[in-house]
């Protein structure tokens, strides 16, 4: 379990250079640039990532005993809410992304084959009419 833990440590910490490098040529860039959008769009992967390897840490923590992890799980949360209330008008990857998957599914759904309608089954044979024999 410990090397475990020691993976998801050198995971995460390579997730939080990953995001600081990120930032950093965010900083160097022109809002609006092509350079600007891939570093942006990295930074969102590694932030998600970092936020994942903190939950990670935690719960393996938890399941250990050990008496810290609950700050690991805590700040997982306040990480989330930073991400999602602090980055809402990145230029992105992700920006529309959720507006875009939705148009696709119901794209998707609109054209998928329909089944015929099912005809009633009548039991044993059916009574001849008496108009039409």
């Amino acid at each position: 379990m410990d090397t475990l833990r020691i993976g998801i440590s050198a995971i995460l910490f390579a997730f939080i250079l990953g995001e600081a490098a990120s930032l950093a040529r965010v900083r160097a860039t022109v809002k609006g640039s092509h350079e600007r959008y891939v570093a942006l769009s990295w930074r969102r992967v590694c932030s998600w990532g970092v936020i994942l390897g903190f939950a990670a840490q935690g719960v393996v923590g938890l399941a250990v005993g050990d008496d810290w992890s609950f700050l690991s799980v805590a700040f997982t949360f306040w990480l989330i809410y930073i991400e999602v209330t602090r980055h809402k008008d990145d230029d992105d990857w992700f920006r529309g992304r959720r507006r875009k998957t939705r148009k696709a599914l119901k794209r998707l759904w609109d054209a998928r084959p329909r089944l015929p309608a099912r005809r009633p089954t009548t039991s044993g044979s059916p009574i001849p009419s008496p108009t039409f024999g």
